[in-house]
């Protein structure tokens, strides 16, 4: 929306749609589970609170909000009103707009794709024409004259620096979190606007942890509420001493780093990622502890290993080809393979080999890594099976000193091109103190697959 509204000079607050008080989609309950489960609106708005509120993306939604409220009171201040016929004008302009660029058959479908309510929007479209209106008189810009959205933009940031933006750190006693002039923004209303104005994916993800804490626990219907508080006491004590291990953050706990991201420390107990990393471990403990991970993998042996076992890494340098040519793909199947073959002959070493990649590979990501894929192991999809196959044949070979006829292989055809591999070192399979963190890892992501899908949970954001 920020693109399409910036020449009707709205740019301003393209996100400040959802400030006013919750609308007709969102009365709904904000998420449902398979069984008619559901959240409610205190217990999400609660969560958008402690993870967000003072987050990056939470503290930009709350000067949106800030600056919305302070265009409602400048306006009063100045008298101006928006009149209906110059709302249904700047309607009528955006809607020609939408047309013109494809974004959409009119105006509504635009709002019914973005979770808009036809009276959120005119009330967002009404601040959109009175800063634009108080901006012309404050800048002394005639009425035939644009006033560019960058000069509105300044302009009330000058008014927000004049009247000062005050945002307390939580707990906010008194229930407020943002103070400019008359301007008051309370909790309720900032959980609010959260909903709306941070990514979506963020959004589902709180609904879909808090269904799934339900779920877990309904399939522990013996839990005392006293082992479900050890068993996160356990998990934050967990977090903590691999926060202290860490080279990464220097010493800092792990209180700082959630504190430092914008989370509420003093609500961590509460959040549904902890409880549920504490129910999942809970749950393979009631399995039957290390018997039960000894007994998982030796039942799927041969999974376990092939995602997480013996390994050989490589470097890779890939050209694009189909079966036919066409705009996207310069070459064939054959013709890459032919290519490849050309390139190798000119390869002794690993320094030739990274050489070729650099001027050579059409692979973005691993080009940038003169060529690197990291550990390859048995089930590694960026392969195909006979390439993983030729690597691991020649890992027991890989020792230290040996050759270009050890470490080059291929050229192998992928599904979208043909690769030639250079094999660096072997891995072995893990001592079974490390395979066990990845058996019990596996045995709680699947508690939580199975207690609730992702894709079997609906939320308000989905389209009516």
């Amino acid at each position: 929306m920020r693109t399409l509204l910036a020449p009707l000079a709205l740019v301003a607050l393209a996100s400040a749609a959802s400030a006013g008080p919750p609308t007709a989609p969102q009365q709904r309950v904000p998420a449902r589970g398979p069984d008619g489960a559901t959240v409610s609106w205190e217990r999400l708005d609660e969560l958008l609170m402690t993870r967000y509120a003072r987050s990056d993306a939470g503290r930009d939604a709350l000067l949106h909000l800030v600056r919305a409220r302070l265009l409602d009171v400048l306006a009063e201040e100045a008298g101006l009103v928006v009149t209906d016929e110059q709302l249904a004008d700047r309607e009528s302009l955006l809607e020609l707009q939408l047309k013109a660029a494809g974004e959409a058959r009119d105006l509504g479908e635009y709002l019914r794709r973005n979770n808009l309510t036809p009276e959120r929007f005119r009330t967002f479209l009404r601040r959109g024409i009175v800063q634009e209106q108080l901006a012309r008189r404050a800048l002394g810009i005639g009425p035939g004259r644009p006033v560019p959205p960058e000069q509105q933009e300044l302009w009330l940031d000058e008014v927000l620096s004049q009247r000062e933006v005050h945002l307390p750190d939580p707990p906010w006693k008194d229930g407020v979190v943002a103070r400019c002039g008359a301007v008051v923004v309370r909790e309720p209303e900032l959980a609010v606007h959260l909903r709306t104005q941070l990514p979506a994916e963020d959004v589902f993800e709180c609904c879909y942890q808090l269904l799934l804490v339900d779920r877990m626990r309904a399939r522990m219907p013996d839990l005392s509420p006293e082992a479900e508080r050890a068993a996160i006491q356990d998990e934050l004590d967990r977090r903590r001493a691999e926060f202290a291990e860490d080279p990464r953050y220097q010493g800092a706990t792990f209180e700082q780093v959630m504190a430092a991201a914008g989370m509420r420390v003093d609500r961590l107990a509460r959040d549904p990622a902890i409880v549920a990393a504490a129910l999942g471990r809970l749950w393979v403990e009631r399995l039957g502890g290390e018997e039960a991970l000894r007994e998982a993998y030796d039942s799927e042996r041969r999974w376990f290993e092939s995602r997480f076992g013996a390994a050989v890494r490589a470097r890779a340098l890939f050209l694009r080809a189909a079966r036919m040519t066409n705009p996207l793909t310069p070459r064939t199947f054959e013709e890459a393979e032919e290519q490849l073959r050309g390139l190798a002959t000119a390869i002794r070493d690993e320094q030739q080999f990274v050489a070729a990649v650099a001027r050579h590979s059409e692979d973005g990501p691993t080009r940038d890594e003169q060529g690197d894929l990291g550990w390859v192991r048995a089930e590694d999809g960026r392969l195909s099976p006979e390439a993983r196959a030729a690597l691991f044949e020649r890992a027991p070979a890989l020792a230290p000193g040996a050759g270009r006829d050890v470490r080059l292989l291929g050229p192998f055809r992928l599904t979208g091109g043909c690769v030639l591999l250079w094999a660096l070192e072997q891995q072995p399979s893990p001592p079974w103190e490390r395979m066990r963190l990845h058996v019990d890892n596996e045995l709680r992501k699947r508690f939580v697959e199975a207690s609730l899908p992702r894709e079997s949970v609906e939320t308000f954001l989905d389209p009516s």
